[in-house]
Parts: structure tokens; C-alpha cells; sequence
């Protein structure tokens, strides 16, 4: 058994050096990762539908982006003031794992906003895949970490 007061990584071998690194890495990037995916997949969409958009149109696609990020960020600034974040682990990787749900579900609802004409796809269609995509990846982790909350405790 490895001694607790030693610093972590400490008489590794280089493998579980890497190993530890790369569960870090992938940790850190489930998240960016799997918004970057929703984000492109739904332009493209709307490239799709619309053709390449106009100066004014972008600037529609990252106004709707920052808004869904500011109104999903609002909600949970108060959850912050009141809980602890969730700090990075291996949930993270596993809620990252599950990110075919949450990607899937932000790309499938600007599917049927893209339909949409005009200006007003753009907006929504960036501002939708921002907070389905938010909300579907916070529940995700949720029910990761609660399950391994369970397992931990026993219940």
C-alpha cells in the first residue's frame, strides 16, 4: 500500500506517470470537448440550411452562444453561493464518455431550429446548442457522481 504522507505520484513507475497524466488531460477536456463538437456540428447545420452565413448572421450565431452560456451561467451562479463544484475526476471522465447524450440533444435541437428562416436560426440555433448542451452534460456528471456517491456509501 502507497504511504499517504508521500507526495502523490511519488516512486511511480513511468507508465502510471503517463496514465495519471492522461486521466487528467482527459478529465479537464471532456467539457470543452464536447461543446466544441456541439458547437461546429450546429453551425454546420445551419450552413447547411442557410448557406455560409453573413458578417451580421456570425455575429447573431456568437451573441446567441453568449447569451445561452450567460442565462445557464445566471442559474448556476446561485448553486455556487450554496454548494461546493464539483471537483474534476474520474466523473468527469465518465460524464465525457456520456457526452454522445448531451451533444446529441444540443445538435438534434438545432436540427429543428435550423428549419427556422432567416436571421433568427442563427440566434437561436446557437444560443440552443449552447444550454441544451450545458444542462445535458451538468446532468450527465450529476448522475455519475451520485451513483459513485452511492457506491462509495453503500446505499
Amino acid at each position: 500500500m502507497a504511504d499517504p504522507t508521500q507526495s502523490p505520484g511519488a516512486g511511480r513507475p513511468a507508465a502510471e506517470h503517463f496514465r495519471a497524466a492522461l486521466g487528467t488531460i482527459v478529465s479537464a477536456s471532456a467539457t470543452p470537448y464536447g461543446y466544441t463538437i456541439s458547437l461546429w456540428s450546429s453551425g454546420a447545420l445551419l450552413v447547411h440550411f442557410h448557406g455560409s452565413p453573413s458578417v451580421g448572421e456570425v455575429f447573431l450565431f456568437l451573441t446567441g452562444a453568449l447569451l445561452g452560456f450567460g442565462l445557464v451561467g445566471a442559474f448556476a451562479h446561485g448553486a455556487l453561493r450554496t454548494r461546493v463544484p464539483l471537483s474534476p475526476g474520474s466523473g468527469h471522465v465518465v460524464g465525457g464518455l456520456l457526452n454522445w447524450f448531451a451533444v446529441g440533444a444540443a445538435v438534434g435541437s438545432v436540427a429543428l431550429v435550423a428549419e427556422l428562416p432567416g436571421w433568427a436560426a442563427w440566434l437561436l440555433g446557437a444560443l440552443i446548442a449552447t444550454s441544451v448542451y450545458l444542462v445535458g452534460a451538468s446532468l450527465q456528471l450529476a448522475l455519475v457522481t451520485a451513483r459513485a456517491d452511492r457506491g462509495r456509501t453503500g446505499t
